[in-house]
Formats: C-alpha cells, sequence, structure tokens
C-alpha cells in the first residue's frame, strides 16, 4: 500500500502530495481488483474442469471438454500473468513518479523555506538595524539636551552672580529637568548649602495623553491646529490617561505621599495654576517676609501661574506669555510685598529670540 508522507513544512503544499499518493492508491487498488476478477475467473473454470471429469460421459466427449477446458484455463492463467506483470509495472511506475513528484514539492519546499527565512532574517537585521539607529539617535539627542540644559543653567547662574544674587532658600519640583538645572545654577554661583523645598505643587502642565511625546510628535498624529488648542487654551486640556496607564502618576513612586485624588491624569493651565497657587499663597510667598531673596525654579506653565497672579494678568493674555527657557526673571517688592518691579536678566535682542523659539515648540 502506498503510504502518504506524514510531512508538514512551511511553504509545502502536503494536500498536492497527499492526492498524488491517493492517485497512485487508486490505480494500485484498480489493478488488484482486475487480477482478482481474473482469478475468479480460473476458478470457474477449473472448477467446470472438475465437474467434466466427475460427469460419466463418454471418452471422446470427455476428451474433448476436457481439451477445451485446459485450453481456457491455460489462456486464463497466461492473462492473469500479463495483468498482473502489468499490474505490477504500473505500480512501480506510480509509485517513481509520485515519489519524483513529492521530491519536486520536499526540493521546491525546502528552497521556499530557505527563501522565507533569508527574508526573515533580513526583516529581523533591518529592524535590529533601525532600532540601534533609533537608540542611538534618542541618546544623542539627549545627551544633546543635556548638553543644553546644562550651558543655559550655567548662564544663567553666571547673571545671577553678576547681579549680586544672593539667595536665602530655593524651590523647586519633583521634575528632573527642574531639579538638575537648580542644582547647575547653585553651583555656578557657590551656593549649593542653601535649603532646597520641593513640591509635586510646581510641576509642569500635566499633557494628559501627550505626556513624555516629542513636542513635535503629537503635530504629526493630531494637527498643530490641535495641539495649538492643547498647548495655548487657557481651560481646555488633552485626552486625560486612562487609569491603567503606565504613565499615570498614581504608578510613581516620588508621589507616594500625595493623595491620588489630587494626582493629575491631564490639566489645562486653568488646572494648573489652580494647582500651583496654594503653595505660592501658603508656602513660597510668606516666606518673603523674612527672606530677602528667594529662587524659584519649575517650568514654563507653573510659573505662568505665579506670574498671572502678581501681576494680573488675564485668562486671555497669558496663554500668550512666553517664558525664554532658564532666563532669570525678577521681580521686586517694597516691604508691604507688593509687586514693584519686574524684568529679565540678559540681552533684550537674545531673550526676544528665546520667546520666539518658545513659541514654536509643538509645530512640524
Amino acid at each position: 500500500m502506498v503510504e502518504q508522507f506524514p510531512i508538514v513544512l512551511r511553504g509545502y503544499d502536503k494536500e498536492r502530495v497527499d492526492e498524488a499518493f491517493a492517485l497512485a492508491q487508486e490505480t494500485v487498488d484498480r489493478l488488484r481488483d482486475q487480477v482478482k476478477a481474473d482469478d475468479q475467473t480460473i476458478l470457474e473454470l477449473q472448477a467446470q474442469l472438475q465437474e467434466e471429469k466427475n460427469k460419466k460421459a463418454n471418452p471422446n466427449s470427455f476428451a474433448s471438454l476436457g481439451a477445451n477446458a485446459q485450453q481456457m484455463l491455460a489462456s486464463a492463467e497466461q492473462t492473469s500473468a500479463e495483468l498482473l506483470d502489468r499490474a505490477k509495472k504500473d505500480a512501480s511506475a506510480a509509485r517513481a513518479t509520485v515519489q519524483l513528484q513529492a521530491e519536486t514539492l520536499l526540493n521546491n519546499a525546502k528552497l521556499d523555506a530557505k527563501r522565507i527565512l533569508d527574508e526573515a532574517n533580513a526583516k529581523a537585521e533591518a529592524v535590529l538595524s533601525k532600532a540601534n539607529n533609533d537608540a542611538d539617535t534618542l541618546k544623542s539627542n539627549a545627551q544633546r539636551e543635556a548638553d543644553q540644559l546644562r550651558g543655559e543653567a550655567q548662564k544663567a547662574g553666571e547673571l545671577l552672580v553678576d547681579n549680586d544674587f544672593q539667595f536665602d532658600k530655593a524651590y523647586t519640583s519633583y521634575l528632573k529637568r527642574a531639579v538638575k538645572t537648580l542644582d547647575v545654577v547653585l553651583d555656578r554661583m557657590d551656593q549649593d548649602w542653601i535649603p532646597v523645598e520641593k513640591s509635586w505643587r510646581l510641576n509642569e502642565k500635566h499633557y494628559g495623553q501627550l505626556q513624555g511625546l516629542n513636542k513635535a510628535d503629537p503635530a504629526e498624529k493630531y494637527g498643530e491646529e490641535q495641539v495649538l488648542v492643547w498647548r495655548r487654551s487657557y481651560d481646555v486640556a488633552p485626552h486625560a490617561l486612562a487609569e491603567d496607564d503606565p504613565r499615570n502618576p498614581r504608578f510613581e513612586v516620588r508621589y507616594n505621599e500625595v493623595p491620588d485624588a489630587e494626582l493629575p491624569r491631564t490639566e489645562s493651565l486653568k488646572d494648573t495654576i489652580e494647582r500651583i497657587m496654594p503653595y505660592w499663597k501658603c508656602v513660597i510667598f510668606p516666606n518673603l517676609k523674612t527672606a530677602d531673596e528667594l529662587l524659584v525654579v519649575a517650568h514654563g506653565n507653573s510659573l505662568r501661574g505665579i506670574i498671572k497672579h502678581l501681576k494680573g494678568i488675564s485668562d486671555e493674555d497669558i496663554v500668550k506669555l512666553n517664558l525664554p527657557t532658564a532666563v532669570p526673571y525678577v521681580f521686586e517688592f517694597d516691604d508691604d510685598l507688593n509687586l514693584t518691579k519686574d524684568y529679565f536678566l540678559g540681552d533684550p535682542e537674545e531673550i526676544k529670540k528665546l520667546m520666539e523659539a518658545v513659541a514654536n515648540q509643538g509645530k512640524k
């Protein structure tokens, strides 16, 4: 019996091989049936011959019948032998054909498998190469940004030194950018020893589902107009983070002491200002009664809240305020803590360019 190949290969059509074997099996079965029919004919002739022998007829008649039967038997045996030999040859040819087809299919399957494997390896190498390039780009960008941040912070420290600032205390957020900026400024001023207080309320505005994305990426995904609404509207917040989103601040150990209900999942500028103002009014501002100079290192939107309050800026105008990065902004008060003067330290033309750069952030 012709057996089917128990083989399954990716890229190899097993059904075609099984179909070829089934056809060969059908041919062999048909030939076997034909041989069985011939054998039955032989048996019938032998039975007829035996019956004639048993008859008590005349010798001449019996001899005649016997001779005819013997002739028929001999012819049937010859025919049966020929059919059997032909069946064997046909079966052998069918098996050889099926084996050749199977070998051809198997070879094709091997070639297909090799081609698929080569393509997969090529794709894997391309993906790995892209991942390495992306990682190198991110690392390079992060290093460049860190170097830029450090350079800006050192320049800010130099401006403060040149203008004879001596701080009694400093305040900053829980976020790395502000913390590192403060470290560099104090180091450049040789005032590392002053007390520093950190508060999550000084954190940058929470951008919800945009949190952690490159500033240009949301413009490509949502369009510049929508991003501008999120960035510049006073009371429109981006889509909130889901409760199970790993970027949700509830999962960060730095906020373990902050009630979950107070941690933002997204914020508008209005929300950010409402978050920062209690800290300004209850902690930072009262310290001006006993401290001559305080340093606050925070972020664009959290600082906007303080500036809006101090200068009485309207909701419509505060969104247009672009604070240049790492440029000292000085507020002077009289003895009754009334604001008397505010100004940036540095070259006005350079500050103007920095403000324009901030305004263009988030565009393609």
